[in-house]
């Protein structure tokens, strides 16, 4: 009996430790860029090739976003694709969806533009049934963030490490309750 108790007080524990662990490394996703939306040619700076996502802050409700993304120096242009998962990031207190996903090649500087900048609609909720009470947010509270990419389901694996980890143990704990007599079933 001892044997299960403490085999599911270790499984919940490593458990809980790897899902915070997990949970901790990924708000560490670096940064590369972080600028108010405007009109104009934004450029970035890329010291690293790799897999970036671009994070558009204000709203969750986002229409018409086209962004082209391309190399300063030959005017080539990345290939972006929209996330299927759009997860949700915040930082300083205002929520974003990781909208684009690309793939850099070659390190360098480029420009980041915004093709429709004046047709953009950003709402706050994503909530279809909140659509109508909603205005769309101005153009000038919106902000870009170029980071590291990291994988919705890396998110999604730590939040149910965590979870799963704390059910075993609230689990085991009162297991432990009751074969110590403290913890009694009614009759």
């Amino acid at each position: 009996m001892h044997l299960v108790f403490f085999t599911f007080l270790i499984i919940s524990l490593l458990l809980l430790i790897l899902g915070i662990d997990k949970h901790r490394r990924l708000s560490d996703v670096k940064e590369i860029d972080y600028f108010p939306l405007n009109g104009q040619i934004q450029p970035v700076f890329f010291s690293k090739n790799g897999s970036y996502s671009v994070v558009l802050f204000g709203g969750t409700n986002i229409e018409n976003f086209l962004l082209d993304i391309f190399f300063i120096n030959d005017g080539e242009k990345v290939k972006l694709s929209e996330s299927k998962i759009k997860s949700r990031v915040i930082k300083n207190g205002v929520i974003g969806v990781a909208f684009y996903e690309f793939t850099i090649k070659r390190q360098g500087k480029y420009g980041l533009h915004v093709k429709n900048y004046d047709n953009l609609s950003v709402k706050v909720s994503s909530m279809k049934l909140f659509d109508t009470f909603q205005s769309i947010i101005p153009i000038k509270k919106l902000s870009i963030s170029i980071r590291e990419y990291s994988s919705p389901l890396n998110s999604l694996f730590a939040t149910l490490s965590i979870i799963v980890g704390l059910m075993l143990l609230i689990l085991d704990i009162t297991f432990l309750l009751y074969k110590i007599g403290i913890l009694v079933p009614t009759k």
